[in-house]
């Protein structure tokens, strides 16, 4: 009996012992330095656009052709741009965007792709370095050229996020459902 007692006294004062002093001068960095958390508790993680986004387009043009764009954006994919500032890693994370075109003229179906930066890049090899660094910036309707013709006028690109580094193409179908890409400048546009 009296070695269970000297048991439970011994396993007593070794938890009392171990009240966390040895880290009562330290501050929370150094504990969490000496624990391997720091970098867990220093970073700050922040979305562009927040949470997922989609816009949809539908369209009927006077010259006939009947557009649907749904534009998304890609959660699992995007440029981060990171910077560290007082101890805390600061990361913004630019979500590319995804446009789902469909394009209709007099009840046929002449397009139905997904325009993203490899779509772009399989039609212009020169840009691939350039979308590495950039986010797609989905697709538009150019209402002001798809009026003048027999075709539609689609504005797609990338740009490099916070900058105005921006690649910008249109591409136009006409009433067979070819098309073509072409770069310009976004000047151009307006």
């Amino acid at each position: 009996m009296k070695k269970i007692i000297f048991l439970i006294a011994i396993l007593f004062i070794t938890f009392i012992s171990c009240d966390g002093r040895d880290r009562s001068s330290k501050t929370n960095t150094e504990v969490l330095k000496e624990h391997k958390l720091l970098d867990s508790f220093s970073e700050k993680v922040e979305y562009f656009p927040k949470k997922y986004t989609e816009v949809i387009t539908d369209t009927l043009l006077a010259n006939g052709f009947k557009i649907k764009i749904k534009s998304y954006t890609d959660i699992d994919n995007g440029i981060v741009d990171s910077f560290k500032l007082n101890n805390t890693i600061n990361k913004s994370i630019h979500r590319n965007w995804i446009s789902e075109i469909k394009i209709h003229k007099d009840g046929k179906l002449l397009f139905d792709d997904k325009i993203d930066k490899a779509f772009l890049v399989k039609h212009d090899k020169k840009i691939e370095a350039f979308s590495k660094k950039a986010i797609s910036i989905g697709a538009s309707i150019y209402y002001k050229e798809s009026m003048r013709k027999d075709a539609v006028t689609i504005l797609v690109g990338f740009c490099v996020p916070e900058s105005d580094d921006c690649l910008t193409y249109l591409l136009e179908f006409d009433s067979t459902g070819h098309y073509k890409l072409e770069n310009i400048k976004l000047e151009e546009t307006y």
